[in-house]
């Protein structure tokens, strides 16, 4: 963060709202023990006009009965 953005989100209390959804983009298709979905995150800093979208894709896997995150990358 460049100093005078950092000074506004200060001033404005320092604080951030972040919703999460789904991607609508197509996925692998599900199966019995896997599952994949992209995620957006936005983020809103206190004191900014413009939200921070970072995009997830997220890969789970049942094992044991448990469906575990098997795969989180940071898509570019």
């Amino acid at each position: 963060m460049t100093g005078p953005a950092w000074r506004a989100w200060d001033s404005a209390g320092g604080g951030v709202t972040v919703t999460v959804r789904q991607d609508e983009e197509q996925h692998p298709p599900d199966t019995d023990t896997t599952w994949t979905r992209k995620w957006v995150v936005t983020r809103q800093l206190a004191g900014s006009t413009s939200p921070l979208d970072t995009t997830y894709a997220v890969a789970l896997r049942k094992i044991s009965g448990q469906w575990r995150v098997s795969d989180l990358r940071l898509l570019g």
